[in-house]
């Protein structure tokens, strides 16, 4: 393997040293111009939004017929909702270069260093590939499902239409996330088939050295739970809440989309993990193989302290007390293999953002909410 290279992403004016350097600071995880911009300032823009519905929106008499209180408040949260998921793809995408940065760093990738350099780049390439104006299409097709045309006899056909252009706008954004989350566990799966990982034994991260790979797996999985929440939230709060209306006017579509959000984030998390995990796996069965020949020169040792104990002078006693010490140090450090590259604070964050989703899919979650909501009443 290459020597160490330190591929973080280069302050201005600080000479860039490598290959694979090269290749993290010039990954854009969007590259056309129109985008960049718009990620940056569409979550603000959102959130702006959001509260001007729940404050200014209620006061106007022309609002008022075109959206009820609960309608308001449901509509504002699915923009805080967009907001926070545009927020979380653009950490998404800081981390992309940054993990593979530090796991080039942590030597547990045998490659060249050209080689590895060409993997970030072909990454980038296919993040911004031109396939990905398909699925936003492909996403702009599905807005009829929840877009409420129905209303326009009420509020006007004009009203719609524009709403309808909104919503297709965002859609189509969304389904540029979406590729982006595709080709990111794609290529993060294909890492153990395209390179030798070599794990680290009792690397602090307790995952051998790939905690990077899991957290970004992680967020990965983070940028569709927030749809997840939202729905979920609404299917176990709204119907108790003093939004009750919109809440059960929704609530059919919403458990209908709901599995949707939670199956995607469960395979982005746990789906590109698995060649990695095979990877380790093999490396487990090779220490666990010096383990059992460790094991058996304690076990040699032990016997002949034990047998020659009496005829032994104390100072070959003592050295060979010290040497079977260290071997069973050793051993006791390197027999807890990891075989996952997450740990368990990823998996539990990972679990925690499901937890209000799978509770409204499964329907265990309205009981406790109605206990909750009878207990706060009382």
């Amino acid at each position: 393997m290459s020597a160490t290279v330190h591929a973080h992403i280069p302050e201005r004016g600080e000479p860039v040293s490598s290959d694979v350097s090269r290749a993290v600071q010039s990954f854009e995880g969007f590259r056309a111009p129109y985008t960049r911009p718009l990620l940056q300032l569409l979550p603000w823009v959102l959130l702006v939004l959001a509260v001007l519905v729940l404050t200014l929106f209620g006061l106007l008499p022309f609002t008022r017929q075109v959206m009820t209180d609960s309608e308001r408040v449901m509509f504002a949260s699915g923009l805080t909702a967009v907001a926070a998921t545009l927020l979380i793809l653009r950490s998404l995408l800081r981390r992309i270069p940054e993990t593979f940065g530090t796991i080039w760093d942590r030597e547990i990738v045998a490659a060249g260093e050209k080689e590895y350099a060409s993997f970030i780049e072909a990454l980038d390439k296919k993040l911004n590939s031109r396939r990905q104006y398909i699925v936003g299409a492909a996403f702009v097709a599905l807005v009829p499902v929840w877009y409420p045309f129905w209303k326009a006899e009420f509020v006007g056909a004009a009203l719609i239409a524009a709403g309808y252009i909104l919503e297709s706008a965002g859609a189509f954004l969304l389904g540029l996330l979406a590729w982006r989350m595709l080709v990111v566990g794609l290529e993060v799966g294909r890492l153990g088939e395209r390179f030798w990982l070599t794990p680290q034994l009792g690397h602090p991260d307790r995952a051998g050295g790939f905690s990077p790979l899991g957290n970004l797996c992680l967020w990965n999985a983070l940028v569709v739970s927030v749809a997840g929440v939202y729905l979920g939230g609404w299917i176990l709060f709204g119907p108790v809440s003093p939004y009750r209306s919109a809440a059960l006017e929704y609530l059919p579509l919403y458990y209908r989309l709901l599995a949707i959000p939670i199956v995607i984030a469960a395979i982005s998390f746990f789906l590109p993990m698995w060649n990695v995990h095979r990877v380790m796996v093999a490396g487990r069965a090779g220490v666990l193989t010096e383990l059992d020949r460790l094991g058996k020169s304690i076990n040699d040792l032990s016997r002949k302290l034990l047998a020659e104990v009496d005829g032994m002078d104390p100072a070959t006693s003592e050295e060979l007390g010290k040497r079977l010490e260290r071997m069973q140090r050793v051993y006791d450090q390197s027999r807890h293999v990891a075989v996952w590259r997450f740990n368990t604070g990823i998996l539990m964050r990972f679990l925690d953002v499901q937890l209000v989703p799978v509770l409204s899919l499964t329907g265990v979650g309205q009981p406790m909410v109605k206990v909750i909501d009878t207990l706060l009443r009382f």
